[in-house]
């Protein structure tokens, strides 16, 4: 039976349930990100942009690929001109500003998250994403264009509003967490005893080698 979550693996899980479902909404791609989380120990600290950075890599390898391609081989940020339609409604999304985030590239949706979301300072958000300022600021462009695109200048302030407001209540369940974090444990488990017999059958190969030569 594997341990009960300790606190940090709690407050990484909930702030991976949150990002993933901001950045994707699909409960899906967030379940599976949960999945993936590695192991945190309850003696070792986990300041926030550790957390930030463990979240995103668990969002990064849960997404699919084409949701991962990196902005700067994408096409130029479009101007924000007259207002276009919001993109069809994503399976879990909590309003139309929210389809505008989960459609973009995933490092666009991840800088708006995190700047115009959560508020994070410049250099935070750079650390959690691993990129520099001026990526960090070029897919934060990117994703602004996309919602006054979609909303026009005079209604994206109020559909930021909005979003912000449903992000306040995204969380995981407790079973989802048991049940994901269940899997994380199993699969750190199963690399440990991996590693540890391979490092018994090299130490026995060594062992044989030095015995071969002692006999000669």
């Amino acid at each position: 039976m594997p341990p009960p979550p300790t606190d940090p693996e709690l407050a990484l899980a909930a702030r991976t349930w949150r990002l993933a479902l901001l950045a994707t909404a699909d409960t899906e791609t967030a379940r599976r990100a949960l999945a993936t989380l590695a192991t945190v120990p309850p003696n070792e600290p986990l300041p926030l942009d550790r957390i930030d950075r463990l979240a995103i890599q668990a969002i990064r390898r849960a997404v699919p690929p084409a949701r991962r391609r990196n902005l700067a081989q994408a096409d130029a940020a479009p101007e924000p001109s007259a207002p276009s339609a919001p993109p069809a409604q994503a399976r879990d999304s909590i309003g139309p500003a929210h389809d505008v985030i989960a459609s973009l590239p995933l490092q666009a949706a991840e800088a708006f998250i995190l700047r115009r979301l959560d508020d994070l300072d410049p250099i935070c958000a750079c650390r959690a994403m691993d990129c520099s300022r001026s990526a960090a600021d070029r897919f934060l462009e990117r994703a602004d264009a996309a919602l006054a695109s979609a909303f026009g200048p005079d209604r994206a302030a109020a559909a930021l509003h909005d979003l912000r407001a449903g992000a306040e209540s995204l969380a995981p369940s407790p079973e989802v967490v048991a049940a994901c974090l269940a899997k994380a444990h199993a699969r750190h488990k199963a690399r440990v005893t991996t590693w540890i017999a391979a490092t018994a059958a090299a130490l026995l190969l060594v062992f044989l080698i030095l015995a071969a030569i002692a006999s000669q």
